[in-house]
């Protein structure tokens, strides 16, 4: 299947996060200018915009969890879901730790844990 041509972006920085949207969330975005350009009389810059708006607006928001590696004194390692380095950093200490990096949370789920983990409290 041929992927679709669609005319250009008014708006710069429009265009830019255009480039960010699945194949799904573009046809949305082209719909959603289209009927604010034609039937609801919009400018193409305007209608635009406000269709970028509509659909990065439907994306859901991240969840703010990070994920750290705890290098701990006898050279094992932990790691610990935390919502803020502060917190991640007293359970390091907490755990005698020596050494604390922030890693990508996808990969690490992946990589070290084969796609599931099972999470446990600390108290």
């Amino acid at each position: 299947m041929t992927a679709p041509t669609y005319a250009p972006i008014a708006d710069p920085r429009v265009a830019v996060l255009v480039t960010w949207l699945s194949e799904t969330e573009r046809e949305g975005f082209e719909e959603s200018a289209g009927i604010r350009q034609y039937d609801g009389l919009l400018a193409k810059d305007e209608a635009e915009r406000q269709a970028i708006l509509d659909v990065l607006a439907r994306r859901p928001r991240p969840c703010g969890l990070r994920v750290f590696r705890l290098t701990l004194a006898d050279g094992s390692c932990q790691w610990v879901l935390a919502n803020d380095l502060s917190a991640a950093l007293a359970c390091l200490y907490d755990l005698g730790g020596i050494d604390i990096a922030e890693e990508p949370a996808d990969d690490v789920l992946k990589q070290q844990f084969g796609g599931l983990a099972f999470l446990a409290t600390t108290a």
